[in-house]
Parts: C-alpha cells; structure tokens; sequence
C-alpha cells in the first residue's frame, strides 16, 4: 500500500529540487515507516569501500558511520537538514576534542568520492546533503 506524503515530505522534495534540479534518477531513498527505514541491498559493500583508506584516500577513510548517519536521519526525498554538527559527530561515533573536526573531515571525504553533496544554509558551511547513489 503506497503512503501518503506528509507536509514534511512534500517540503523536503521541494527543497531537493530547489537546491539539486533533476535529481531524482540519483537519490538514495530510504522509505521511513514508524522509525523505521529500508536501506538499499548494496550498503554493506558501499560501507566497506568507505572503510577502506585506499578507497576514499588519506586518513578519512572510515566514512562509514557518518553516511549510516546520515541515510537513518534522511526521509524518502534522499535529503538531510543538518543541525548542531556535534550532535551529528557524535551519532556518527566521534567524541573528544578532535569529534567535530573528524566528522568534518570525513563529510569532506564522502563529497569528493561522490557519496554525498553538500550545499550550505545562511549560518551553516553543510546545512543540506543529498545521499547519492
């Protein structure tokens, strides 16, 4: 049974077309139901190719949690608003002094292998990320 788009829905997809026209054909979707989402079948090997040093490059190479983050936190438009980029660095798993600057780092890291784009908002470097495929 297809669902219903809430407003919430309805204003992210705006949002995506706002900031990435035609970018629908590329967006992870992960459907929410009740807290829960689908992720897709591939993760598990895109997961591991984050993980890898050679892969992503240079000592960002465990950008997996951050891109687990970020799909679990996205609705079915493929978008994520990000908040207090702590909050975000300590979901991902990094904490102590240097959490925010590795989370940084790795959201870097995940742009420039195509993983992720970033845009940002008025008071905010990364304010939206689309999770691409």
């Amino acid at each position: 049974m297809a669902r219903t788009p809430l407003a919430i829905d309805r204003k992210q997809e705006a949002l995506r077309e706002d900031l990435w026209p035609d970018s629908d054909g590329r967006v992870w979707r992960a459907y929410e139901e009740k807290g829960y989402c689908c992720l897709p079948r591939v993760l598990s090997l895109l997961l591991r190719l984050m993980n890898d040093k050679g892969v992503i490059g240079g000592k960002a190479g465990d950008c997996g949690s951050v891109y687990v983050e970020l799909l679990v936190r996205g609705r079915a438009q493929g978008i994520v608003e990000l908040g207090n980029e702590g909050e975000h660095a300590y979901l991902s798993g990094y904490t102590g002094p240097r959490a925010l600057r590795s989370w940084r780092e790795r959201m870097a890291a995940l742009e420039k292998a195509g993983f992720i784009e970033v845009k940002p908002r008025p008071n905010q470097k990364m304010g939206v990320v689309l999770t691409t495929r």
